[in-house]
Parts: structure tokens; C-alpha cells; sequence
């Protein structure tokens, strides 16, 4: 071997500052590709929230609105004057509906989970939505629980009224987070009056609903609808 030959030989391979540059390179364009895909991951984590929170209002919207559109009125003033036909306060709403072969008692309320403690079990059977109503909780996260229950009508008059169908509508509501308030019109005036709370013999004009839960992200979204009972607005059932 000559000294031309050494010389070639020792051209063939790269210098340590080439390797270098080169692992600069492939570690910037591997972090530029890692921030996009990271970025995609997170908008698209964003979008299916705001789609399971827009889902979870629909939901509950929808099934008031079936419910109110059955709303019926029922005169308890002789034999049962401590019973209404349509009552809410902070967290229950209770009335009665029509679904064409019986008169049935529909009610939503809010349940509060207490820490490690199951507090009742209900077995769901109105849609692809129900599932047992576990209460139990790990954590204090201050969360309720939306229930809709319905019984028979005879039920109502037990001294525990038990329902005979239930529905979990969400279990990420906020301490406020089911709010109704109701119409009520007033004689001789084209406006109607609004109040949180009703607990009359005869149905309201109009129910408004807010719903207030809480997303993964700690976030609180509220929705608000209006709803006209067919049936309401008279105060002679």
C-alpha cells in the first residue's frame, strides 16, 4: 500500500462533525413532526369532547321535550290536596305524561354521590342508554348524577314511590346544574311571568331548562332551551 492509496481510504468515511449535523438535523425535524402530530392529537381529543358534550344535551333535551309534549293535567284537589300536578324545585322535576294507553309519573332529579359510598342501584330499561345507576365515587368531585325515573300512576300514591323504569342522563352535572323555571301567563296581558320553582294544580305555559356539567377538562358548559306544554297555561286542570 502506497501513500495515494492511505489517503483515498481515509476520504471514504464521514468526520465527527458531519455525524453530528446530521443527528442535529434528524432531532429537529423528529421534534417539528412530534409538535404537529401532538397538536392533531390534542384538537382531536377537543373535537370528540365537544361532540360528547353536545350529544349528552341533546340527549337530555330531547327527552324533555317527548316528555313535555305528553304533559297531562290531573285535578288532586278532592281526594289528594297535598298531591300537584306539576312540581320542580332545585333539583327535581316531577309531572305527569300520557303515552297513550296510561297516565305514568315522569320525574328528573339530581343525585349527589358521597365519597366511597354506593348509594343506590337502579337497572335501566327505556333505551340503549341506560345502565345500572351506581352511585359510587372515588373522588369528591362535587358532581351529580341527572336521573329520569317513570312509574305507574298508582305508584305515585305509595308512601315510597318507586319507579319502575330508569334513565342515567349524565353524570358530570354541576350542584346547579339542572335549574327550571316556569311561565306562568298573566290575565288580561299578552307577557308571561317566569319564576324558578312551581308547585300549582295546573301545568305552566312554558318550562325553560339549564343544564349546567362538567367536561373532562374541568370546563362547565351550560344550555339553556325553552318549551311550550300544549296542555299548560290554565289554572283549572
Amino acid at each position: 500500500m502506497n501513500k495515494n492509496d492511505v489517503t483515498c481510504f481515509n476520504r471514504q468515511g464521514f468526520t465527527l462533525i458531519e455525524i453530528l449535523l446530521a443527528v442535529m438535523i434528524v432531532v429537529l425535524l423528529a421534534g417539528s413532526l412530534y409538535a404537529t402530530f401532538a397538536a392533531g392529537f390534542k384538537l382531536d381529543r377537543y373535537s370528540k369532547q365537544v361532540f360528547r358534550d353536545l350529544d349528552e344535551n341533546r340527549t337530555i333535551m330531547e327527552q324533555l321535550h317527548r316528555d313535555f309534549g305528553r304533559a297531562v293535567s290531573y285535578d288532586f284537589r278532592g281526594s289528594f290536596p297535598d298531591k300537584k300536578t306539576f312540581f320542580t324545585d332545585d333539583t327535581t322535576l316531577l309531572f305527569f305524561i300520557d303515552n297513550g294507553k296510561q297516565i305514568r309519573w315522569v320525574r328528573y332529579h339530581l343525585l349527589v354521590p358521597e365519597k366511597d359510598k354506593i348509594i343506590e342501584t337502579r337497572l335501566g330499561t327505556v333505551s340503549k342508554r341506560n345502565e345500572t345507576v351506581s352511585m359510587f365515587s372515588s373522588t369528591e368531585s362535587g358532581l351529580r348524577t341527572l336521573v329520569r325515573d317513570e312509574g305507574d300512576f298508582l305508584s305515585f300514591f305509595d308512601q315510597n314511590v318507586k319507579p319502575d323504569r330508569s334513565e342515567v342522563l349524565s353524570r358530570r352535572m354541576t350542584e346547579k346544574g339542572f335549574v327550571v323555571s316556569c311561565a306562568r301567563t298573566i290575565e288580561g296581558q299578552p307577557a308571561i311571568e317566569w319564576r324558578v320553582g312551581w308547585n300549582e294544580d295546573f301545568l305552566p305555559a312554558a318550562v325553560r331548562v339549564n343544564v349546567s356539567f362538567e367536561t373532562q377538562e374541568g370546563l362547565i358548559k351550560d344550555f339553556k332551551r325553552d318549551f311550550i306544554l300544549p296542555a299548560g297555561g290554565h289554572d283549572e286542570p
